[in-house]
């Protein structure tokens, strides 16, 4: 009888082989677990992994010391759909507010991340400021450089109609920003401009977290920020540790908790106590 050539052999092998292939995936079951659920407004389920980054002066995958390097980990990780930021100890520099993103938690080291309000700088407006404009003209430009924050009030603003933004550009005494002024700014009425803001801010937020943090408003090198400036965060509620300023303020902050839709206002430095801790959960 004449022996079974390799090729047959080969052959006959892989089809034993192939089945038991299949069978053995057959036995993984890679189908939901019964208590999975999908995400709210998302179209997947919860991941054990999220994003996570950590920015610190040294050893970290964002090195920094200032606001630059805290709100360019917060936009990455929400470019990501949400995750966490991890801050290192030390202290950062805020030449603007920290601008919150939804569902992103933002974690300091407990007791040793301090983000602390640049020395602030002013000056009287040189032209008025109209409704809507989306630029100001101050006497003085020293000290204002695009990408700080600035605040613009007249005597008439009381509080509600001072305008907080960003500064986008420069034309010698020129600035433009990145919000419209919300009211008239007028020279007759003492129309100003400094590099005053909340040192964290968030508009219509949604699942973010501040965890341990140190807000140093550094009160002695800055003009008081009067009014309301009000945010929106869905089921803001402080952390049963949570340690948040009282009485005047740096920069104004509000604070109206643990009710859905609800306005949370923003935290900074403090007249009469200049340190103070936040540990703040806003959940959705």
């Amino acid at each position: 009888m004449p022996k079974p050539s390799r090729s047959l052999l080969s052959v006959a092998l892989l089809a034993i082989a192939i089945p038991a292939a299949l069978a053995t995936q057959d036995e993984v079951d890679l189908s939901p677990r019964a208590e999975e659920r999908q995400l709210p407004k998302k179209m997947h389920s919860a991941m054990r992994i999220v994003p996570r980054i950590k920015v610190g002066h040294t050893d970290a995958d964002i090195i920094g010391t200032d606001n630059r390097a805290l709100q360019a980990a917060v936009d990455y990780i929400a470019g990501l759909g949400g995750g966490i930021v991890e801050i290192g100890p030390g202290e950062f520099i805020m030449r603007d507010s920290l601008h919150l993103r939804s569902f992103v938690t933002v974690r300091g080291t407990p007791g040793k991340t301090v983000l602390r309000k640049a020395k602030g700088i002013s000056s009287p407006l040189a032209l008025d400021g109209d409704y809507g404009e989306e630029q100001i003209t101050v006497a003085d430009p020293t000290g204002f450089e695009v990408g700080y924050g600035v605040a613009i009030w007249d005597s008439n603003a009381g509080g509600f109609h001072t305008t907080v933004s960003r500064i986008t550009g420069c034309n010698g005494n020129t600035f433009s920003i990145d919000k419209p002024l919300n009211a008239d700014c007028m020279v007759f009425r003492g129309a100003k401009a400094a590099t005053v803001f909340p040192v964290i801010s968030g508009y219509d937020l949604e699942g973010a977290r501040i965890e341990n943090l140190i807000i140093e408003g550094n009160k002695e090198h800055n003009v008081h920020l009067n009014g309301c400036r009000k945010r929106r965060m869905h089921d803001g509620h402080p952390h049963s540790n949570a340690s948040l300023p009282r009485g005047g303020s740096t920069c104004p902050r509000q604070w109206y908790s643990g009710i859905k839709g609800q306005k949370v206002g923003l935290f900074t430095g403090h007249k009469r106590l200049t340190r103070t801790s936040i540990n703040l959960i806003s959940s959705f």
